[in-house]
């Protein structure tokens, strides 16, 4: 059974938790042998151009927190577009990851898609875990910018039928 989660808006005083979701999406920088309060002053510097970079390319798009059980535990950051929903950002924090959570939200963008006769696209580098949940969920390359592929899922498609949200 698919976890229930609730999706609310992200807001300012949320800024910390989108902070440390970025950080636990980065665990490639802990090995690189820089000091702590460096490797911490570099993924600030990182989520602030990561977050500026999203207001500018998707001045209208809907941040949302994923939340299981009352507290926060992702990020779904969704762009309308005509004729397509791009997710923009998806993020889970590790405790939340491998228990429905991930494929859930996804599954509730797909129906959203599916509603509106409109194609589910985003970007993830080839190598990501995540690359085959989308592949399960019908999703399919369209374009290939190294290291980065961008995936589109077309109403129609073989989507999983699972439980959407519970908010």
């Amino acid at each position: 059974m698919a976890a229930l989660f609730a999706l609310r808006p992200a807001e300012a005083g949320d800024d910390a938790f989108l902070r440390a979701l970025h950080a636990s999406t980065r665990q490639d920088l802990a090995s690189v042998g820089l000091p702590p309060e460096q490797v911490q002053a570099l993924l600030d510097l990182q989520h602030r151009a990561r977050e500026t970079s999203y207001r500018q390319q998707f001045p209208g798009a809907e941040d949302r927190l994923v939340v299981v059980e009352g507290s926060p535990v992702g990020r779904l950051l969704l762009a309308r577009e005509p004729g397509r929903i791009r997710v923009v950002d998806i993020a889970l924090l590790p405790e939340a990851r491998g228990r429905g959570i991930g494929t859930a939200v996804l599954a509730s963008v797909l129906e959203q898609g599916r509603a509106g006769g409109q194609a589910v696209a985003l970007h993830v580098e080839a190598g990501n875990p995540a690359r085959a949940l989308y592949e399960r969920l019908g999703f399919g390359v369209v374009a290939e910018q190294p290291p980065y592929q961008e995936l589109e899922w077309r109403p129609g498609g073989s989507a999983l039928d699972l439980p959407s949200s519970s908010g």
